[in-house]
């Protein structure tokens, strides 16, 4: 457990960190900034893409619905995003999908170097070849043949 997770839109440094499975997976890949959903969101985004890439000594624990990105979000109401995107109920699919395809359960705590390990040798997801959004609109470089670095290299 932790104390204190947030901080003026910032997220703090710590043991584990809890997210849902598009944004533990798909947040390596973004580049993409999200204006429509707050300067803290951003903030918040930036920081754990960093964790994500080239963070060590923590561990990601699997949430089910908002985690600690969510929370930022403009878009959270009520503990449930409202996205016009991605409602809570679409967001959910995504998560269920992506961790069918990790091969990862609801609730599981995971090492950054696990998760990684594990990215890197299944990537890309069957999700992002098809149905993504993100992909279809050029946000994400999850597809790009300029990614053939690995996640949480040297190389990015």
């Amino acid at each position: 457990m932790t104390t204190n997770d947030q901080q003026q839109g910032q997220v703090i440094q710590k043991t584990v960190l809890n997210l849902r499975a598009h944004h533990l997976y798909c947040e390596n890949f973004m580049e993409t900034a999200y204006p429509d959903r707050g300067q803290d969101f951003a903030e918040a985004t930036n920081r754990i893409r960093q964790m994500l890439r080239s963070g060590s000594g923590f561990s990601i624990r699997i949430t089910e619905g908002v985690d600690e990105l969510c929370q930022f979000c403009l878009h959270n109401r009520d503990n449930r995003c409202s996205h016009p995107d991605g409602d809570e109920e679409q967001v959910g699919k995504w998560d269920a999908i992506i961790l069918r395809e990790l091969g990862l359960p609801f609730g599981k705590l995971i090492t950054i170097e696990e998760l990684r390990n594990l990215i890197n040798s299944i990537h890309p997801l069957k999700l992002c070849l098809g149905k993504c959004v993100y992909s279809k609109k050029g946000l994400c470089d999850a597809l790009s043949v300029e990614r053939n670095m690995k996640v949480g290299s040297d190389n990015e």
